[in-house]
């Protein structure tokens, strides 16, 4: 999967889902499976192209099978439903609570994008701040979190505070013209104020998500593991962070 900003549509679905849950994989390849029929041109996809789809921005391979029987399953509950033969929209109702979630997490996003900006003018970076912004976000953030996996946790926790000793930080700071390193590394660390109430659900949402599209690539037998699993938390909690590392 190519490590770059993860779609809006994306993160805002999939942050509420609990892998501890019954059910929890279905919905999330469900969740997927929706943010691909939302990113389409015309809001409708064919079975054969959401499983490309699923593969080309999502990384995950889905046999025929499995992905039918996840959109039948919406289908059933009316989240979306048939245009044509295998061809699928997303209801109007579903439409309609997707574009408030949408919305909702598209609010943390430009409130974290705000602060960010505001770091740069305390520190009189001169540079191009939408630039800077995404570059942080696609050269530095997202392979951080995709990196570190449940690590992420002790980040925006405050338990970890040396982001900067981070291999993906150090790169992105040699990026900038040497005078400007020390200022661009306060900007970052100070934006990754893990008090920060926006911050954190930013940053957490964008590692949901992540876990989300590795969970899709899971197998048969890890799921079934998981699934049998969710009634004992402390079991729960060994398995992920062995299967979870495992992926990341």
């Amino acid at each position: 999967m190519q490590i770059k900003q993860l779609p809006s549509q994306l993160v805002s679905l999939v942050h509420h889902i609990a892998l501890n849950e019954k059910g929890w994989w279905d919905k999330t390849v469900q969740r997927i499976i929706i943010a691909s029929i939302w990113l389409s041109e015309n809001g409708q996809l064919s079975t054969s192209e959401i499983i490309e789809v699923l593969k080309s921005k999502f990384g995950i391979r889905l046999e025929l099978k499995k992905a039918d029987e996840q959109i039948q399953k919406l289908c059933s509950k009316q989240t979306l439903f048939s245009i044509a033969k295998n061809t699928y929209k997303i209801s109007e109702e579903e439409h309609k609570i997707f574009s408030e979630n949408l919305q909702a997490y598209e609010l943390i996003e430009n409130n974290s994008k705000i602060l960010f900006f505001e770091q740069l003018d305390t520190y009189n970076l001169n540079v191009d701040k939408e630039t800077t912004w995404n570059s942080f976000n696609d050269e530095m953030l997202s392979p951080l979190i995709h990196e570190m996996g449940a690590k992420t946790y002790e980040l925006i926790s405050g338990h970890d505070t040396k982001v900067e000793s981070h291999i993906k930080f150090q790169l992105y700071i040699q990026r900038f013209p040497k005078d400007s390193q020390v200022n661009i590394r306060n900007v970052i660390v100070n934006f990754l104020d893990p008090k920060n109430v926006t911050i954190r659900e930013f940053v957490l949402r964008k590692l949901n998500a992540y876990f989300a599209l590795e969970a899709g690539n899971l197998s048969d037998n890890a799921i079934n593991i998981l699934t049998e699993a969710t009634n004992n938390p402390l079991v729960l909690r060994s398995l992920l962070t062995q299967i979870f590392y495992s992926l990341f």
